[in-house]
């Protein structure tokens, strides 16, 4: 089990895993806006199928049913320094070597 969300967007599935008040559901809400199937927003079971990795929900709401979806793509989130909104193009962000993104 992993605290994550995760969700699949067209068959591409991706998990956003970070310690409490990162963004996990965050992340699945502005998913599920766009679209796209969120497996759950806080926990996920991982499991090895054989023909690759799976997530699964886990039953935490009374509404739950079960979800599942292959993953390729795990993201370990956390807050920038700054809060921006909009588009970053090709060369507007360095990475730190240590999984951290900044614009430049």
């Amino acid at each position: 089990m992993i605290h994550a969300s995760g969700v699949n967007n067209a068959g591409h599935g991706y998990i956003f895993s970070g310690v409490q008040e990162k963004g996990k559901s965050t992340m699945a809400k502005l998913w599920d806006d766009s679209g796209a199937k969120v497996i759950h927003d806080d926990r996920l079971i991982l499991r090895n199928s054989g023909n690759g990795y799976r997530m699964f929900n886990t039953p935490v709401y009374n509404d739950d049913e079960p979800r599942e979806s292959p993953f390729s793509k795990i993201f370990i989130i956390e807050h920038g320094r700054e809060k921006y909104v909009g588009p970053i193009k090709r060369g507007q962000c360095s990475d730190t070597g240590n999984g951290e993104l900044y614009t430049t």
